[in-house]
């Protein structure tokens, strides 16, 4: 994270999951990698000991090859959009 000035912040992550998929057949089964790439806003209210904090930003995945498992050509790219908040307490 990028602490910035007046409890903003930037976060960049960089995420991997295996997703199994499987058709009724046995032996139709395929592994595909998803990559995703959350980049996000975030701002801290306040100095005291609890403080809220909301963010918000987009997310970018590159999902790996489908091959021809799911029945043609997908567009393996996708793009979304992050919203997030909390409480942080601070001890």
């Amino acid at each position: 994270a990028l602490n910035l000035p007046a409890g903003l912040s930037a976060e960049v992550d960089f995420l991997w999951k295996r997703f199994s998929l499987g058709r009724p057949i046995p032996l139709n089964e395929r592994d595909i990698n998803s990559f995703e790439i959350p980049v996000m806003g975030k701002w801290r209210s306040g100095g005291g000991l609890i403080r809220p904090i909301v963010g918000a930003g987009v997310s970018f995945r590159r999902w790996g090859d489908f091959g021809n498992f799911l029945g043609g050509d997908l567009d393996r790219n996708n793009t979304g959009f992050v919203l997030g908040g909390g409480i942080e307490i601070r001890a």
